[in-house]
């Protein structure tokens, strides 16, 4: 629809059994019809494995950009676009990255969401340190600061003032679109109730765009665990995960996300992050109610454990995914009810009720039973 030309790449074409004409199919069900079938989509038999069909999809990319004359000009300020994150010891995050425009260097201020760094090293796709980085080059850049997401493009500007000005523009911007956003819900309120109250100091805005940036970066997930009223939500279990990249975190979050519900027993991931767990992640789960802090694939230092077991925060660090998960299977199972359960000895019959002399304690009762079972 957007006039994109789109090169299919179909992997893992070494496989026996590997059906390529189904998936030719569930293309053009999908509007992609490949040369094969009669449209114009080029498509690729690949094996990421053995590296078969590489060799013709980097001739497919060169072909599509001759011929659509796609080109980019590396004299512009660069451009990249984020595809993952990953802390590595020694070297803490790294973003893995791939230049759309321009040239990235060594040394250059660029902004990114609602964050701003300085590139301090490069590093290409074989790990080899490099000073500047052109269009399609993937690259991989340490000395980052914050959390930029994945997707997210980086920009490259002139220099550090120009970053945080970017940077304060774009949190005056949400800042303002909430505020706008509440006074709209206050208003649609007030409409329902048919009365007119005096709204407090939040509903009517914030008096300079400095007070609008602390609100937005003081944005935090604790606020929406924690009920208006104030008490807590004691089945539900908070997760708190840091994972060594990207990848790992959403792995982790679609086997949370497929667990069975129980209406006895939540879980809520209210925070993710690549990395050890931060001061703000220990800070949070103080405050949130049945919190624990769960890392994967990093190592659990012993001065972040003493400050942990200090603040009594549940912490705990898995290499294997299947243990991570019988960790929340198990905090989930802690949190059930205890489940009542009766254990049949035996079972009779009743007969008829005795009544019988207690040697002047007066009488009593007994049953009489015929035993079936037991």
């Amino acid at each position: 629809e957007n006039c994109v030309p789109i090169i299919v790449a179909i992997n893992k074409c070494d496989v026996d059994g590997a059906d390529i004409d189904g998936v030719k199919g569930q293309l053009m069900d999908n509007g992609l019809t490949v040369e094969d079938l009669g449209g114009s989509v080029i498509s690729v038999e690949i094996s990421a494995k053995t590296g078969h069909g590489l060799d013709d999809l980097t001739d497919a990319v060169m072909l599509v950009a001759e011929t659509e004359d796609l080109r980019a000009d590396s004299k512009a300020p660069g451009e990249f676009l984020i595809i993952e994150r990953k802390f590595q010891k020694g070297t803490s995050l790294r973003l893995h990255a791939i230049v759309r425009w321009g040239t990235v260097r060594v040394g250059d201020f660029f902004v990114s969401g609602r964050e701003y760094g300085k590139i301090r090293e490069l590093h290409n796709c074989r790990g080899k340190k490099i000073k500047e980085a052109g269009p399609s080059t993937p690259i991989l850049i340490s000395g980052l600061r914050g959390e930029e997401c994945l997707g997210d493009e980086g920009l490259v500007v002139k220099n550090e003032k120009t970053a945080k000005e970017i940077v304060a523009y774009r949190m005056d911007r949400e800042a303002y679109a909430d505020i706008w956003q509440h006074r709209v819900q206050q208003q649609e309120q007030n409409r329902k109730i048919h009365r007119s109250k005096p709204r407090n100091r939040d509903d009517r805005g914030f008096k300079d765009s400095t007070q609008a940036r602390k609100r937005a970066r003081s944005k935090s997930p604790v606020h929406d665990v924690v009920e208006v009223d104030g008490t807590e939500m004691d089945d539900t279990l908070h997760l708190i995960i840091r994972a060594d990249c990207q990848g790992s975190l959403e792995a982790l979050n679609d086997y949370i996300g497929a667990l069975p519900a129980n209406h006895d027993a939540k879980v809520s991931v209210v925070k993710t992050g690549v990395g050890p767990p931060t001061t703000s992640d220990l800070t949070d789960a103080e405050i949130i109610p049945n919190c624990k802090i769960l890392m994967f694939s990093l190592k659990l230092t012993n001065s972040l454990l003493k400050e942990a077991n200090k603040r009594k925060i549940p912490l705990s660090a898995h290499d294997v995914i299947y243990d991570f998960m019988d960790q929340v299977r198990d905090s989930l199972s802690a949190m059930l009810p205890p489940v009542e359960k009766t254990n049949i000895l035996g079972t009779g019959e009743f007969l008829q009720a005795l009544k019988l002399n207690t040697r002047g304690k007066g009488t009593a009762v007994a049953a009489g039973l015929k035993g079936r079972s037991g």
